[in-house]
């Protein structure tokens, strides 16, 4: 294997591993920023998840 080769293989060896890193802590941190006051259930917190269909979370997105 030719070292450019060897070369091309780490570094891309190192980005999955930093993304398969970064990956797993970046997701609880999402959930956390998108706990907010539905306007549109008396300001309760929203729940449901990121579901782009559904009227609540478009709400609470555009607030």
């Amino acid at each position: 294997m030719g070292s450019s080769r060897r070369r091309a293989l780490l570094l891309l060896l190192a980005v999955l591993l930093a993304s398969s890193l970064c990956a797993g802590s970046a997701a609880p941190l999402a959930a956390q920023r998108t706990r907010r006051k539905d306007p549109l259930d008396g300001l309760r917190p929203y729940a449901g998840g990121w579901n782009i269909s559904d009227r609540h979370y478009i709400a609470v997105s555009a607030s």
